[in-house]
């Protein structure tokens, strides 16, 4: 196999994999308050926390959480997956992002 059909079969495969959707929560140590965020790939969440977190920079975050981490600063946050959503292998990309609305929504109305 040519190294262009390799590097296409393996584009073509990561485009194809599902990533877990869930809520992912940054809880405010201080004072235990937490911040939901749903996420429709929930690594790709926690990395980008953990990048912004090296770098000391909250511009790499949703604005839903960059106004607390710049008040209180990263060392008094942690990240952390609330729940993963668990849908059908058949389910479309349509249907799995609907059903992290549900979950963000039922979730974020418990909180409040």
């Amino acid at each position: 196999m040519s190294e262009a059909v390799r590097r296409k079969e393996l584009r073509r495969e990561y485009k194809q994999a599902h990533r877990d959707m869930g809520v992912v929560g940054l809880r405010n140590l201080n004072d235990n308050s937490v911040v939901l965020l749903p996420s429709a790939d929930v690594q790709g969440t926690i990395n980008k926390y953990d990048f912004a977190k090296k770098t000391n920079s909250a511009l790499a975050l949703p604005s839903a959480v960059r106004a607390h981490v710049e008040q209180s600063g990263f060392d008094n946050f942690v990240i952390e997956v609330i729940q993963l959503i668990d849908p059908k292998p058949e389910a479309t990309t349509k249907e799995r992002l609907d059903e992290l609305e549900v979950l963000y929504e039922v979730l974020k109305a418990d909180t409040e």
